[in-house]
């Protein structure tokens, strides 16, 4: 009877995965330049968007995983879909991407106040599926 109980208790008490924990997309990266580049991908409205209002401050010490070397490629998996059209749909993902001499050699302050980025994209949930899933750099 313990048996029963506890084998019925673990089912009772397993959860499906929550409904926010779902990825829906794949969001690829691609940087065709010459040299290492920087990315940091944010969710927000764009107007009110600048370095500043980036998740962290990037340093030489945390930029390892957000680094893309000349011809390399990232794959960022999440719920963007859900995000952008449910969640927050007035918003746009921005992605920036600065050289990562840049961030080695330059304060991050210095960084946001002159706005030394190489390129951002402000893209709503149509740009994106229009490019594939794909952004390019250069």
């Amino acid at each position: 009877m313990k048996l029963v109980f506890i084998v019925v208790m673990s089912f009772v008490l397993m959860g499906c995965p929550s409904q926010e924990d779902q990825i829906d997309s794949m969001l690829i990266l691609r940087n065709f330049s010459g040299n290492a580049i920087v990315h940091s991908v944010e969710i927000n409205l764009p107007s009110d968007t600048t370095l500043a209002d980036i998740s962290y401050p990037l340093s030489a010490e945390n930029i390892g995983p957000l680094t893309l070397n000349s011809m390399e490629s990232d794959t960022l998996s999440e719920s963007f879909i859900k995000i952008l059209s449910e969640d927050f749909p007035d918003h746009r993902l921005m992605v920036f991407f600065l050289s990562k001499d840049t961030i080695d050699l330059v304060p991050w302050d210095r960084i946001v106040d002159e706005n030394l980025i190489l390129r951002r994209f402000d893209l709503t949930l149509g740009d994106l599926e229009s490019m594939d899933w794909t952004i390019v750099y250069p």
